[in-house]
């Protein structure tokens, strides 16, 4: 179920969004819950300060991809979590390097013959390494993952779940 209608723009200035947060935390039956996971806009601070309000163990995984405005994102959304006492789990690099969904091997362009590739996980590193928070680890760009989301399936294929288990290592 969604809250906003499909295909229309959502803003929600600042003090409404720490209102919309904690009920959606506190309003919903959630049952019992191990963990929540709350994807995040990097660049909004009125959420991450909400969340801290919010929650009491708050605890945050970086996601970047090697591009230069996300690993910006990254070095901001760090540097917050460090203004605010807030425990980075670790950092993971996403889209990093290619995979055919089929043979596990490097996407080639059919025309030129270049792997094709979103960018490095070492730029993804050298901001975890520069904050010395840990580096999880980097998920390869998968056609898979928008495939099985398209056909409602988890969006991870089983290969990728590592990382899932990494996160949670570093949660305990």
């Amino acid at each position: 179920a969604t809250l906003f209608p499909d295909l229309h723009g959502i803003t929600i200035p600042g003090e409404q969004q720490r209102i919309f947060l904690r009920q959606a935390v506190y309003d919903v039956k959630w049952g019992k819950l191990d963990y929540l996971v709350v994807d995040m806009d990097p660049s909004s601070g009125d959420s991450l300060l909400a969340m801290r309000e919010i929650f009491k163990k708050l605890q945050a995984v970086i996601v970047s991809t090697a591009d230069v405005s996300s690993l910006n994102d990254c070095h901001r959304i760090i540097h917050a979590c460090v203004i605010h006492n807030i425990p980075i789990v670790g950092v993971i690099a996403n889209m990093v390097e290619s995979k055919c969904p089929y043979c596990s091997e490097p996407i080639i362009c059919h025309n030129c013959r270049e792997v094709i590739s979103f960018g490095s996980a070492s730029k993804v590193k050298a901001i975890a390494e520069k904050f010395k928070v840990p580096y999880l680890g980097g998920i390869k760009f998968n056609p898979a993952i928008k495939m099985r989301n398209n056909e409602g399936n988890p969006l991870l294929p089983e290969e990728d779940m590592w990382i899932i288990d990494k996160i949670i290592e570093g949660l305990k």
